[in-house]
């Protein structure tokens, strides 16, 4: 290592800007890692809203296939939307884009 330090045991001015520049790094390589965990938290925190957001949804949607499926009033009505949709080429249409067909 370099010693810019003068013989008599002071500091010379140079010795004393390279500490300030070295203490200055420091601190910019402090923030940095604190704006790094702060990033990383963020994009955890993305993640876990995410999830909790959709578990709700995921419950309703399982529900709502469940009774497609066993409620027999329901699939009466598809089956006549259904019936229907063969003599109308619009609403068979509609159908089509509904996943209905």
């Amino acid at each position: 290592m370099l010693n810019f330090a003068p013989k008599s045991g002071g500091c010379s001015e140079f010795c004393i800007e390279f500490q300030r520049m070295n203490e200055q790094f420091d601190r910019f390589w402090n923030l940095m890692l604190v704006i790094i965990a702060g990033i990383m938290g963020l994009i955890g925190f993305v993640i876990w809203d995410r999830k909790t957001a959709l578990r709700p949804l995921e419950r309703r949607v399982a529900l709502l296939e469940e009774q497609r499926d066993t409620d027999p009033q329901i699939t009466r009505v598809v089956s006549a939307l259904r019936e229907y949709a063969q003599s109308n080429d619009q609403f068979a249409d509609a159908l089509r884009r509904s996943s209905l067909l």
